[in-house]
């Protein structure tokens, strides 16, 4: 299992050799690594990404790669990580939702992975549930604040630091 996190390949010049892990139907995850490689941390764009460089890498524009890279993201790390128990819809797997507000900008829907794929970026996210709760609701954090994320984070950071040489180690930064 491999789990590819293009955007910061790209950033470092290391892409992965896509071509030869599709050819030798090598299990692919998708991640967007870290705030301190990609600052983004945007699955979606991710997933534009990656169905892009299998497409121009293994150069098979008839294969069907919004399908594939949403598997990445969903039911293949379900499946790696959660032993199974999420990854998709069904009954007696734990559910996630994402809701997407349609718009011009993702319309017409033709295939609804190709468009969610190619079309659809984060700023169309409307709504997210985890395990039952309402995460985010027309576009508010519902049970966060920002300070308290910037706080954990911070505290995080700091923890991966102090593993670190001290040659190594950046000095750490206030992000709010």
């Amino acid at each position: 299992n491999i789990c590819l996190s293009p955007a910061s390949q790209i950033l470092y010049e290391r892409l992965a050799p896509l071509k030869n892990f599709w050819e030798r139907k090598i299990s692919l995850t998708l991640g967007t690594d870290s705030a301190a490689a990609n600052d983004g941390a945007d699955m979606l764009q991710e997933m534009r990404l990656t169905a892009l460089l299998l497409r121009d890498r293994t150069q098979d524009a008839k294969k069907d790669f919004a399908r594939e890279v949403f598997k990445m993201a969903t039911s293949t790390p379900g499946r790696i990580f959660f032993g199974g128990e999420t990854g998709e819809i069904a009954p007696g797997k734990w559910a996630d939702l994402v809701f997407i507000r349609h718009g011009v900008g993702n319309a017409p829907v033709a295939d609804w992975f190709t468009n969610l794929v190619f079309s659809v970026s984060s700023a169309q996210v409307e709504h997210v549930m985890v395990e039952g709760k309402w995460r985010l609701f027309r576009r508010n954090l519902q049970d966060l604040s920002l300070a308290s994320l910037a706080s954990r984070y911070e505290k995080a950071v700091s923890e991966v630091l102090k593993r670190l040489p001290r040659d190594l180690a950046p000095k750490p930064i206030k992000i709010l």
